[in-house]
């Protein structure tokens, strides 16, 4: 069990070509109460693409489902936890332009059914295959086995 508490702001969808978003206010709010009627989060709002409506769509799939009952850690993770995870001597967060990103999307279901995949082996994996960072890592759905 993760303490603390867990927060969700979802884009709405992956850019298009022209690095647009094209989800809908309704389909971001539907993906993201998944994860809200199964308990997952306490904390919802939006990231990239999403607009007023999406945040309004959001605040409506929510209301009335309780947040995870989640207990405060007794000292918080910050932003510099939670990087340091990653960050070696050989492997690096900043992407200098042109490198790819890895991003995806991942499920409730995914997650409750235990077939997310570990970030950890996911970065372990992308270092493997060349000397090129990762931005941003958002599970693809479509991966569900490991090399």
């Amino acid at each position: 069990a993760v303490e603390g508490y867990v927060s969700c702001y979802p884009n709405a969808g992956l850019p298009n070509a022209f690095g647009q978003y094209d989800e809908t206010p309704s389909e971001t709010a539907a993906l993201l109460k998944e994860f809200a009627a199964a308990g997952l989060v306490d904390i919802v709002g939006g990231c990239c693409g999403t607009t007023p409506d999406h945040i309004r769509a959001m605040a409506e799939a929510v209301a009335g489902l309780r947040p995870r009952s989640a207990r405060p850690a007794a000292t918080p993770d910050g932003p510099a936890t939670a990087y340091s995870r990653y960050a070696t001597s050989e492997l690096k967060l900043q992407v200098p332009e042109g490198i790819p990103v890895i991003t995806g999307r991942l499920t409730a279901s995914r997650a409750l059914d235990g077939r997310a995949i570990d970030e950890v082996w996911l970065f372990r994996k992308v270092y493997q295959r060349g000397p090129f960072g990762c931005w941003q890592v958002v599970l693809y759905d479509a991966l569900n086995t490991r090399e």
